[in-house]
């Protein structure tokens, strides 16, 4: 099996939540019949060549199958998906490869949120807004464009910042089960970003809807700021 194979094993063939999964295993990496060599042999973050580039030794170590063993922990769910865009990256020796996401693209904002990429989804929410100081054609265009660039670019920016994230956690002198804590804990997702992100998504897809009804701005503040008849 190549390298290449190895990696993708990672995310496919293991579930980070089962006990029975060991950390930094070949068989992490590989088919569960392997040697059991630590998948460590791809390079740590803190022992790399001294003579290489500190760009270089990043990028090594994103290659490496260790970073595909912390990916796994760092996903968590639904990982099959960020193994295909991960092998493509591998395979070609980029970190920007173009890949498509219909969650990202349906949910835009809330699914940064879900994927607790929290600046970018707070970005992703206020663009539209700030336009609309400035022309309401540039909003309606945000409004178009934002779901588009989130789905051909979302899961890359998760997995670079991912690459990130692991790679200065690794370079530090913890433990590897120290580090294998604080992976899980800064990976993952969020249910309550995702709540909130959704509820957010439909208040701004109710607000186009009254605009698209022929709605007045005051009309739909208005709207907004009545208390239902149930609550008064």
């Amino acid at each position: 099996m190549s390298d290449n194979q190895h990696n993708s094993a990672s995310f496919e063939q293991n579930d980070p939540r089962s006990s029975s999964v060991p950390p930094f295993r070949r068989e992490n990496v590989g088919q569960q019949s392997g040697a059991g060599t630590d998948a460590g042999q791809g390079p740590r973050a803190d022992s790399g060549d001294n003579t290489k580039s500190p760009r270089q030794a990043f990028l090594d170590y994103v290659w490496s199958d260790r970073m595909a063993d912390w990916l796994l922990v760092y996903v968590k769910r639904n990982p099959k998906p960020y193994a295909k865009t991960y092998l493509r990256m591998v395979g070609k020796r980029k970190l920007s490869v173009l890949t498509w996401s219909f969650s990202a693209f349906f949910f835009s904002f809330a699914w940064f949120f879900y994927r607790r990429m929290w600046l970018i989804g707070v970005l992703l929410m206020a663009i539209p807004g700030l336009l609309a100081q400035v022309s309401s054609d540039l909003s309606n265009g945000a409004l178009v464009a934002i779901p588009l660039v989130a789905g051909i670019m979302g899961k890359g920016m998760y997995l670079n910042r991912a690459f990130r994230r692991i790679y200065q956690i690794d370079q530090t002198t913890l433990s590897d089960e120290e580090k294998r804590t604080a992976i899980e804990d800064i990976g993952g997702v969020s249910y309550v970003g995702a709540i909130l992100g959704g509820i957010m998504l439909m208040a701004i897809y109710g607000v186009l809807l009254m605009l698209l009804g022929g709605a007045l701005p005051s009309e739909i503040i208005e709207t907004l700021y009545t208390r239902p008849d149930f609550l008064q």
